[in-house]
């Protein structure tokens, strides 16, 4: 389940799965509070995290973690971030991730 909300300066993407909620801030650009390529990488970037998670993660192991003990997902956030924010790659990649989710 996806949800969308937002402010004057940022909009706020969630994705619950299995009780976990899944959620990134996005600066909103000055001439829109909200548009259709925000929400298209903001979604993208959420599915992409969730299913990173639930396959590092089994069940066991995100149901007996103390908050803040996986830290070793860091290194894996601070990719995806940094994938997810260089508009030239990041355009690729959601066309890649759409054909193999088709």
């Amino acid at each position: 389940m996806y949800a969308q909300f937002g402010t004057a300066k940022y909009n706020f993407y969630s994705f619950i799965k299995e009780n976990y909620v899944f959620l990134v801030m996005v600066e909103t650009e000055v001439t829109s509070s909200f548009t259709q390529y925000e929400m298209r990488i903001a979604i993208s970037f959420l599915r992409d995290i969730q299913e990173k998670f639930f396959d590092r993660y089994p069940k066991t192991k995100r149901d007996a973690a103390l908050p803040f003990s996986l830290t070793d997902f860091r290194k894996i956030l601070e990719d995806r971030i940094a994938l997810f924010n260089d508009k030239t790659k990041v355009d690729k990649f959601c066309l890649l991730q759409k054909y193999t989710m088709s």
